[in-house]
């Protein structure tokens, strides 16, 4: 919501299935991926909406982020040489101390959206510690 009012958008949530089956270090992680995800749309791609979804189940748990600015191209950047910025390195990150993977795609003047797919949680949980991330 304070996003929404600082910089006049509109942000939405839709939530599916318990939060308990997050764990409270898989909950910090998708706070930051959805904190760097709206800096971006905000920031370089200049949207008016941002919708945060979240499903949540045993199985697996998938967020995503997506917004209607002007359509970020990951590919266009691998294509040029470039590598991803540091932001996206740390969604990156997070999402693979998870054993999960994050999806970008962009159409330009449609939007943007950031997928985070995580499976099912084991008993180590993580590959690494989330909290040392970004």
């Amino acid at each position: 919501n304070g996003v929404a009012r600082l910089n006049n958008i509109r942000v939405d949530l839709e939530a599916e299935g318990s939060e308990e089956t997050l764990s409270p270090a898989l909950r910090d992680a998708f706070y930051r991926i959805v904190r760097e995800a709206a800096g971006n749309a905000l920031r370089h791609g200049r949207c008016s909406s941002i919708l945060v979804s979240v499903k949540m189940s045993p199985l697996s748990s998938v967020l995503e982020i997506r917004d209607d600015g002007c359509g970020y191209r990951p590919e266009t950047r691998r294509e040029r040489g470039e590598v991803y910025g540091l932001g996206i390195q740390n969604m990156i990150q997070l999402a693979e101390n998870f054993n999960g993977e994050l999806e970008i795609e962009g159409i330009p003047g449609r939007g943007t959206v950031v997928r985070c797919t995580v499976p099912k949680a084991t008993k180590l949980e993580t590959k690494g510690d989330a909290s040392r991330c970004g």
